[in-house]
């Protein structure tokens, strides 16, 4: 695999003269990735060959961010802009339409992605769970996109960028093997969830999702879904919600259904690295689900 993506690499180098030799005769590359968990990886990749900035700030939601005129001017400003897709950042379908082609990369689009089936406690099927990033798979099939765009517009850097993204490949496939490992305690054990936007992470390890609240995170659960829910959720282990959205509204349905509240950080914090993400998300569901975790104690 490691030779494979160093000769893409390399090839698309060769080939692509044109854009790259703008890119490199700036004094630096600049990247603005949406969110967070994509800002890390593509830092993780670019090392001292570029800069890469975040658009929103930490502990902003993508589903309620209104862009400002800075941001803007952020977005004009940068050699890339790399993003998931109108699906997740919705604000951002307007601008990106005006940016040059050659300058957005939209990670959706990518067809290596694996996507969650319907079923399992989940509502997604005829539409697409967005949080693409959850899944340490995809976060694999995200490193190459990223590594042949950044690649394209930065050849000069070609070697190190196949050397960073070789490295970084390698630390996401341990990480969904170890991932696994931890998580083999909790596939008989079930849990609900506040937003319905953890399919690539629980289908990825064999979870058991209860159900969801709420598909959309500004749609409030009508009293129908709600009744079925304190059908349904007997034996889960808690309601896990997103920090972004824990408020009054997540504390009443946790008393309502008399299941602990446990917080969930999807975007990461604004130090954390990529396998410190996912970790915390492990953290989580042991936490949940009241499961010692073996892992921890090796």
């Amino acid at each position: 695999m490691s030779r494979l993506i160093s000769c893409l690499i390399a090839l698309i180098a060769v080939v692509s003269p044109g854009p790259a030799t703008a890119a490199d005769a700036v004094t630096e590359f600049k990247v603005l990735a949406s969110i967070q968990p994509l800002a890390v990886l593509a830092r993780d990749l670019l090392g001292d060959s570029g800069r890469v900035e975040t658009l929103l700030p930490p502990g902003a939601s993508p589903h309620h961010f209104a862009l400002r005129v800075s941001d803007m001017r952020r977005l004009r400003g940068a050699h890339l802009v790399v993003w998931v897709g109108p699906e997740l950042e919705r604000f951002l379908s307007k601008p990106m339409a005006d940016i040059a082609p050659g300058k957005s990369l939209s990670l959706a689009d990518l067809d290596a992605l694996q996507w969650p089936v319907a079923g399992m406690g989940s509502h997604y099927g005829s539409g697409r769970d967005p949080h693409i990033w959850l899944n340490p798979r995809n976060g694999m099939v995200m490193v190459k996109a990223m590594a042949a765009q950044f690649t394209r517009l930065r050849p000069a850097a070609a070697a190190d960028i196949a050397q960073r993204a070789e490295r970084l490949l390698r630390q996401l496939s341990q990480l969904h093997s170890d991932v696994g490992r931890r998580l083999m305690a909790l596939e008989d054990k079930r849990f609900l969830v506040y937003h319905d936007g953890y399919g690539h992470f629980v289908q990825a390890y064999g979870l058991q999702q209860a159900g969801f609240v709420t598909d959309l995170v500004d749609r409030r659960p009508g009293a129908g879904h709600l009744h079925q829910l304190q059908q349904s959720v007997a034996g889960a282990g808690c309601l896990l919600v997103d920090s972004a959205h824990l408020g009054t509204q997540a504390r009443r349905l946790s008393a309502r259904l008399q299941l602990p509240l446990i917080e969930l950080e999807p975007y990461g914090r604004d130090s954390d690295t990529y396998v410190q993400l996912i970790g915390r998300l492990v953290d989580a569901f042991h936490t949940c689900l009241n499961v010692v975790d073996t892992a921890d104690q090796t």
